[in-house]
């Protein structure tokens, strides 16, 4: 609990804003966040890997059914719940609404972080030039690479006042100048996927870009009639065929 001392009184507009008055070493670090559903296999091996690295640990829980929570709560500092609506950003969003340090890795349940990464994250964030990294990552599904997406780059590394749009597909805006991060073993993501839960987790996206068609786009390119242009004859009965199609 912080004290008196520790509490600076802002007025704005004839209202007065009581806000938490820490130092810069008390911010500067790297909070890790992400989404959580229904992970408890996974989740104590992930989250001993990565915790020793990290200032913070805060989750959004989209409404797990096994002991996910259960699991995962000692490990780490915050966790929030939000109801699984398809819309990843906003879930996310909330998330970094919650950090207490200057930078963000956000990262999946099914990810997991290079240790050159890990033990250089001081000399990635002790700097004035960047403020986002993007990081190789290698995807495999049941073992075996990826064949339609071996690797891809993503903006995991960020100074926290950047935040995430769209739907699916997240993509993150705010920072100012980003760094590509090289693809070496060390210096990577990896994304180690099972097919059955890939194959329903991309049906799903179609239901939720259909869901929220008006955000769906390129950058600078979120209009209502984007999503039917691209799918001009898709109708909701298509998209729940799609989705039996995948049971």
């Amino acid at each position: 609990m912080l004290n008196n001392e520790q509490i600076a009184i802002y007025e704005i507009e004839n209202v007065r804003v009581p806000i938490p008055n820490r130092s810069y070493d008390q911010t500067h670090g790297v909070s890790m966040c992400c989404i959580i559903l229904n992970e408890e296999a996974g989740i104590v091996e992930f989250l001993k890997y990565h915790k020793p690295y990290f200032k913070e640990i805060i989750m959004v829980d989209l409404g797990s059914t096994d002991r996910t929570i259960e699991l995962a709560t000692p490990l780490i500092d915050s966790i929030i719940l939000y109801k699984q609506d398809g819309h990843h950003s906003n879930a996310l969003n909330r998330v970094l609404e919650k950090v207490t340090n200057n930078w963000t890795f956000l990262i999946d349940c099914d990810e997991r972080i290079g240790v050159e990464i890990l033990r250089g994250l001081d000399s990635l964030i002790n700097q004035e030039e960047y403020d986002c990294y993007a990081l190789a990552r290698r995807n495999f599904i049941d073992g075996e690479p990826d064949s339609a997406l071996p690797m891809d780059y993503q903006d995991r590394l960020f100074r926290s006042y950047c935040r995430m749009v769209r739907p699916v597909h997240q993509e993150l805006v705010g920072y100012k100048s980003k760094k590509q991060l090289p693809n070496t073993d060390g210096m990577c993501m990896m994304h180690r996927k099972r097919a059955n839960r890939h194959i329903l987790r991309n049906i799903g996206y179609t239901l939720y870009e259909y869901k929220f068609k008006n955000e769906m786009g390129g950058p600078g390119n979120q209009t209502k009639d984007t999503f039917t242009k691209e799918y001009p004859q898709l109708t909701w009965d298509m998209v729940m065929e799609k989705i039996r199609e995948g049971q």
